[in-house]
């Protein structure tokens, strides 16, 4: 049985022959808050007509995180009638004093070396690295290359940028939304990097400069190798003795919610073919790893074989015992890893964009997609995938509307996971999948 590398040390390996870059949190360079991004002659402009001559960025981006960003409203979210009764339920005195919550709703860094409010939420720096060092540099470098070494944390990399996004948004080993938290009141978590990177108020704009100092902007990679890492991140909480484990229960936050969470007059249970779990079992939540195996079977067909066949052994060491289940996890997380690094230099291209199109659909047609949280993975996979043939021209407009049309159909089915129904969705799916043939 393979081990599993200990926390973050698994992505040194994500692209060969090269070290992850310290998150933003995690690293020692100072954090000097939003504020200083915020000049009129930087970031903080109000108006496009007041930019500056050559400028290669809007110079608007504090304007837009601090009006129509969410982020900059996370640390508020602390102080609502719901996060006080979170805490309490937890025994905290507060959830805006709180580092469990901090490190999620605000800049939390582990540099005890501040110049800022933590109330101004997730700001600049959460996002783009400590500024101290390259807050003069961004502005003279030569390159973005340059920016990159002054500390500037690469988010435009997928990988990074899911590594980064996932440590709040799913967790790591520093901090997660464990069954306890959610138990007190919060809520499920459940996220996909390409569609919820889309939906941001963007701060930049993707013209040439953005090309060349950036790359191109593929959505169906994002959207692949975010689930890659996101396997691999709930796989190496499941293997770790203690992270994946509550007292003498599993960490039921890695496990499907809803399987225990419906009324019991509502006969929810639905068995799968590929995994053999009885009712009453909680059953992990492998809607990611049912993602992986949809884009790598178009792209790695023997991983997506390994990938399968490791599946089927995680949810079968579950009635087994903690050695065999974190095996279990672990020799996956091999897999899942291997993936990320294929898809990280995946170039999508139209066929290729179609059949895994086309591979998502095929598991809804098999009956993969009984829990809620894989047909809400589903649903924003084929959000991704017709954006990403939509960049390319892989698609005319005509059958794109007649997609996208089918598309609110599934995101209607996934709309309220209190009224979750398999068979409403596995209809929606079908309208889809009928469009999708008649291109």
């Amino acid at each position: 049985m393979s081990s599993l590398p200990g926390s973050f040390a698994l992505w040194a390996t994500v692209v060969a022959g090269s070290s992850p870059p310290a998150l933003p949190y995690q690293s020692a360079t100072p954090h000097v808050g939003s504020t200083s991004c915020a000049g009129s002659s930087c970031h903080g402009i109000t108006a496009t007509w007041q930019r500056l001559e050559g400028s290669n960025v809007k110079q608007t981006e504090h304007i837009v995180w601090r009006r129509e960003d969410a982020h900059a409203r996370a640390y508020d979210t602390l102080l609502s009638e719901r996060s006080l009764r979170i805490a309490q339920n937890l025994g905290l005195d507060a959830a805006h004093t709180a580092g469990v919550c901090l490190d999620c709703h605000a800049d939390n860094p582990r540099s005890t070396e501040r110049t800022f409010v933590q109330s101004q939420g997730v700001g600049c720096e959460a996002c783009h690295g400590g500024a101290r060092d390259w807050l003069s540099t961004h502005v003279t470098a030569d390159s973005h290359a340059d920016n990159l070494a002054a500390g500037l944390f690469p988010t435009e990399d997928p990988v990074e940028r899911a590594r980064l996004c996932l440590s709040c948004h799913l967790g790591n080993a520093d901090k997660s939304v464990g069954h306890r938290i959610l138990g007190a009141g919060h809520p499920r978590l459940g996220f996909e990097l390409d569609t919820f990177s889309a939906i941001q108020p963007a701060h930049y704009v993707v013209d040439s400069d953005y090309l060349q100092r950036k790359g191109v902007v593929r959505p169906a990679r994002t959207w692949a190798v975010g689930q890659a890492i996101a396997a691999t991140l709930r796989l190496e909480t499941l293997a770790h003795p203690e992270r994946g484990r509550d007292g003498l229960y599993p960490e039921l936050s890695l496990y499907d919610c809803h399987a225990c969470h419906h009324p019991q007059e509502a006969l929810r249970f639905e068995s799968r073919a590929s995994v053999p779990t009885a009712p009453g079992r909680p059953r992990f939540d492998d809607a990611h790893l049912l993602m992986l195996r949809a884009v790598a079977s178009q792209v790695a067909p023997e991983q997506a074989r390994q990938l399968a066949a490791g599946q089927i052994a995680l949810h079968a060491a579950s009635d087994h015992d903690w050695a065999t289940l974190h095996a279990a996890a672990a020799d996956l997380a091999v897999t899942t890893q291997a993936l990320a690094r294929t898809l990280a230099a995946w170039s999508p291209t139209p066929e290729v964009l179609w059949a895994t199109l086309h591979a998502v659909v095929r598991l809804g047609a098999q009956g993969e997609y009984t829990d809620y949280a894989a047909a809400e993975q589903a649903t924003m996979a084929l959000g991704a995938l017709l954006s990403g043939l939509e960049r390319t021209h892989g698609i005319e407009p005509a059958p794109l509307s007649a997609l996208s049309t089918a598309l609110e159909g599934c995101y209607a089915a996934t709309e309220d996971e209190a009224a979750w129904s398999p068979p409403a969705f596995r209809e929606a799916l079908a309208t889809f999948a009928a469009a999708s043939e008649s291109r």
